[in-house]
């Protein structure tokens, strides 16, 4: 066959397989972006550990990732529980287990703390030295079935639209404690400049996990789950959450210097 022929016949196969090729496949993730090192706004772009694990298990299927920070994280699961946008990551809660459907594989294993002010602080040993306190909660944000009736039943929960809120209100003493992940606690307290002033107690009120989660009927990607598993074990086996939890902080701390006093604006509806 002569060389120009050749040639011609491969470009003819080449255009002809550009013609089939499958459309690019697609699912969208929502965020709060407020909870280093986990999520976060570096200026106007989504990071943290769970966004590069989204992004990564779902390449893994060759689908792209359509990026949402929303105002707050009631409003995230609320649109998830819709449909209106594919997966989030959220702790998995009975009542959740209503309207959501969760992975088998956890993503993030999480330490939750009581944050003091250290000159109002007291002792803790068991959830029972927190009845009749004045805590801090996020809107949607939730620490388990237990901890959460717990804390329903025995405390005064005050729920506000951000963290920078709840700290604020801790260091000036209007709440008693402020449950929260250890080392997101932490970030955020020397980002806005007290980490003289607030400390989380010794001992952790509950450990529990972070999974990824779609509505009960979103059988998109309901068929995707045993393969996307398998992806978020592999990362785990591997310890590459790890290596994005420490570069996700090291990120935050640049951004964010430590006793930078300074409120990063709440984020309005974005896509990324």
């Amino acid at each position: 066959m002569k060389l120009n022929t050749l040639i011609g016949s491969l470009l003819l196969v080449w255009f002809s397989n550009l013609g089939h090729a499958e459309p690019k496949k697609s699912i969208s993730y929502c965020d709060h972006a407020s909870y280093p090192p986990l999520s976060w706004l570096n200026g106007n772009q989504l990071a943290g550990v769970t966004k590069d694990i989204i992004q990564h298990v779902f390449k893994e299927q060759n689908y792209q990732v359509t990026l949402y920070v929303l105002e707050s994280w009631k409003r995230c699961m609320l649109e998830v529980e819709k449909g209106t946008i594919d997966v989030a990551v959220a702790f998995k809660t009975l009542k959740r287990s209503k309207t959501f459907a969760f992975s088998q594989e956890y993503l993030i294993e999480e330490n939750i703390a009581i944050f003091v002010n250290k000159n109002s602080s007291f002792n803790f040993d068991s959830w029972q030295d927190l009845q009749g306190k004045r805590g801090g909660m996020v809107l949607g944000y939730s620490y388990g079935d237990e901890l959460d009736h717990f804390l329903a039943s025995n405390t005064v929960i005050e729920r506000v639209s951000s963290n920078f809120q709840n700290i604020t209100k801790l260091a000036l003493n209007r709440i008693d404690f402020m449950p929260f992940e250890r080392e997101s606690g932490l970030l955020q307290v020397q980002t806005h400049g007290y980490e003289s002033v607030i400390v989380p107690l010794e001992k952790y009120a509950t450990t529990d996990h972070l999974y990824l989660t779609t509505a009960i009927n979103n059988q998109k990607i309901l068929q995707l789950m045993p393969q996307l598993d398998k992806s978020i074990k592999a990362l785990k086996d591997s310890n590459a959450i790890a290596r994005f939890t420490q570069k996700s902080r090291q990120q935050y701390l640049l951004a964010y210097p430590k006793g930078t006093s300074l409120r990063p604006q709440a984020p309005a509806d974005l896509q990324l």
